[in-house]
Formats: C-alpha cells, sequence, structure tokens
C-alpha cells in the first residue's frame, strides 16, 4: 500500500463515481480552510485551519491513488454543493466577518462531508478501502468535534474580535436604522 490506498483496486462505474465524488469533498474542504486560515486573525485558529488542510490533502492523495490505481483519472474540480457553500460563505462573511462565523461554516463542512463518508461507506469495497474510508470518516469526525468545541468556546466566552463587530454592526444598525438580526 502506498499512503493507505491499495497497488490494484477494482472499482464499478458507481464506486469510481462515489471515490471521485469523495476526491471533490476532500477538495473542497481543502479550499474552504485555506480561505478560512487566510480570514482570521488568531495565529493558533489558523494553525488549525492549516493543519485541517494538511490533513484533507493527505486524504484527498491517497483517494486519488486508488483512483489512479483503477486505471481512472481523478477529478480536477469540487462539487458543485461545496461550491455554493462556499460563495454562500462568502456572501455571509461579508456580514459577519468573525472568526466564529468562519468557524461555524467550517463546521457546517464538515457535517456535509462526514454525511458524504457515511453513505460510501455503505457501499461493499475492498477491505483496504473500506478501512482507508473509515478513516478519513473518523478524522472528519474528529475535525467537526473540533471546531464545534472551538464554537462552544466562543459561545461561553466572548472574544474581543466577536465584540468588535458586535459593536460595528450596532452603530451600523442605528446609523440606517436597521432592526436587529434575529
Amino acid at each position: 500500500m502506498r499512503n493507505g490506498a491499495p497497488e490494484a483496486v477494482r472499482l464499478t462505474g458507481d464506486a469510481l463515481t462515489a471515490m471521485r465524488h469523495l476526491i471533490r469533498t476532500c477538495d473542497s474542504a481543502v479550499e474552504g480552510y485555506l480561505a478560512a486560515a487566510s480570514e482570521v486573525h488568531d495565529p493558533a485558529l489558523r494553525s488549525v485551519f492549516l493543519d485541517l488542510v494538511a490533513e484533507r490533502q493527505r486524504c484527498c492523495s491517497e483517494l486519488t491513488d486508488v483512483v489512479r490505481s483503477a486505471g481512472s483519472v481523478p477529478p480536477s474540480d469540487g462539487t458543485v454543493v461545496a461550491m455554493l457553500h462556499r460563495r454562500w460563505m462568502d456572501i455571509k462573511h461579508l456580514v459577519d466577518r468573525s472568526s466564529t462565523a468562519i468557524i461555524n461554516a467550517c463546521s457546517v463542512g464538515e457535517r456535509a462531508a462526514e454525511h458524504e463518508y457515511r453513505v460510501a461507506l455503505e457501499r461493499d469495497w475492498q477491505p483496504a478501502i473500506r478501512t482507508m474510508l473509515a478513516r478519513h470518516h473518523s478524522l472528519i469526525e474528529r475535525a467537526r468535534h473540533t471546531l464545534d468545541g472551538l464554537l462552544l468556546e466562543r459561545a461561553e466566552r466572548r472574544t474581543e474580535e466577536d465584540e468588535l463587530v458586535e459593536r460595528e454592526l450596532a452603530i451600523a444598525r442605528e446609523r440606517w436604522e436597521v432592526p436587529p438580526l434575529t
């Protein structure tokens, strides 16, 4: 095995489609985490995001190895759903540039990835591939738990950055007489 992927595998059309979908899911996570890392000011949080980039790149590499070992070409683009999620994240970010909003958007992305892996794990895979997919799923679950833990910490202890954003929004609401969001 190289990078956790079997040397030679046979994948049916549906299994190959599922594998390509997982590659797109991991690629999209890499893009999302890179965007998140570039937006946050906290070095520790940036480090968390960059660690998750590296982790997802390894997953993507393993999935790509499997697709190539099956004699196929891996995809080079992310999923449409992930692209739409990133666009939504961009729009939402224009309104709320807080680290909490960024962490929350990443957590939503991880929940979607967890779902994709759960669906994939329902298939009948060769043992080595099933083991690799289960490991990836476990990494994604762990990442989501980490992100959710960060959200909980922030909910318990408001950061200065979030308070600043809140004050700026309050000033903008007063200036333009906009009612608070509920």
